[in-house]
């Protein structure tokens, strides 16, 4: 049965947060560029993320990228990552599935839930770029429960 015969019930976050569990963070692309010496002072982040409902799997794809300055504000670093969170329905037999309509509860799930799935992978990707271009002490912070 595809999911298309399925009733949506996606008017909160909370209903999309019962309907599903987080199956896969992956990777799907990332780089980085020195352009000056030195180690910078200052990471300036800017995330992109948009929402897909495909074979009753939601997908959210984060693209980031950074810039890391100088305390002249010039550009020491360049960096990009790109990660894709794919969840599954908690129950397989469910009739009910996500309505990819409701942009709006996507949205939320996407910054309340989604987002905190992938952080981690973006804070060690960010620590292993900027390793690999040997720049040193540039970590993002944990992520805790009141941000």
């Amino acid at each position: 049965m595809s999911h298309e015969n399925h009733q949506p019930v996606t008017s909160s976050v909370g209903e999309i947060a019962n309907l599903v569990e987080i199956q896969d963070v992956a990777t799907v692309a990332f780089s980085a560029e020195r352009l000056e010496p030195g180690n910078g002072q200052n990471l300036h982040l800017s995330m992109n993320a948009g929402a897909a409902s495909a074979d009753r799997s939601l997908s959210f794809k984060f693209d980031v990228t950074g810039q890391l300055v100088d305390e002249d504000s010039k550009p020491v670093a360049n960096l990009s990552i790109s990660l894709v969170a794919t969840y599954a329905p908690r129950d397989k037999s469910l009739d009910a599935w996500v309505d990819e309509k409701d942009q709006e509860a996507l949205k939320l799930f996407c910054d309340a839930i989604a987002w905190r799935d992938v952080y981690p992978f973006v804070r060690e990707g960010v620590a292993s770029l900027m390793a690999k271009l040997g720049i040193h002490g540039c970590q993002l912070p944990v992520l805790r429960l009141e941000d």
